[in-house]
């Protein structure tokens, strides 16, 4: 991914959750247009392939997908969209001019750092969240509340 770099200009980005990565989020987080970015998988269901490579990106950090620090200069809306979200980690002062976080899953292993992130007012979650059964999407949202975030539930 060292030629995304030259897209200085890129305003919109949609990627395959298949490239969630650390490594790749460093290359995209020098990209100073970059308005929208979302990570997305079409199907309903994960599939062994696409399982196995989350499960990969993960391991090659340590367990977890880190969001670094001090870029995405222009991001204010950052989408993920897959049936299994990976544990993810927003360093500080990461996305610091992100204003929306739109997640929508079957299952969320974890977010950690989002409510830190100044300028962010929604967080939108779309699951098949039920109260008293998602324990990480209603410790996620009781973050966000406390940080004064709008949380925003789809279902």
């Amino acid at each position: 991914p060292n030629w995304m770099k030259q897209l200085h200009n890129l305003s919109k980005l949609t990627l395959s959750v298949r490239a969630l990565r650390t490594d790749n989020l460093n290359h995209l987080s020098v990209l100073e247009a970059l308005f929208s970015l979302t990570f997305l998988y079409r199907g309903k269901e994960l599939d062994r392939e696409t399982s196995a490579i989350l499960a990969e990106n993960k391991l090659a950090t340590g367990g977890e997908i880190t969001v670094p620090p001090n870029g995405f200069k222009s991001l204010k809306l950052f989408r993920l969209f897959a049936p299994l979200l990976p544990l993810m980690r927003f360093s500080t002062n990461a996305m610091q001019h992100l204003e929306r976080l739109d997640l929508r899953y079957s299952m969320l292993e974890g977010l950690f750092g989002a409510e830190n992130i100044e300028r962010l007012k929604e967080v939108h979650f779309t699951s098949n969240y039920e109260a008293g059964k998602d324990l990480m999407t209603e410790a996620i949202m009781s973050q966000m509340k406390n940080a004064g975030k709008t949380i925003i539930l789809h279902q």
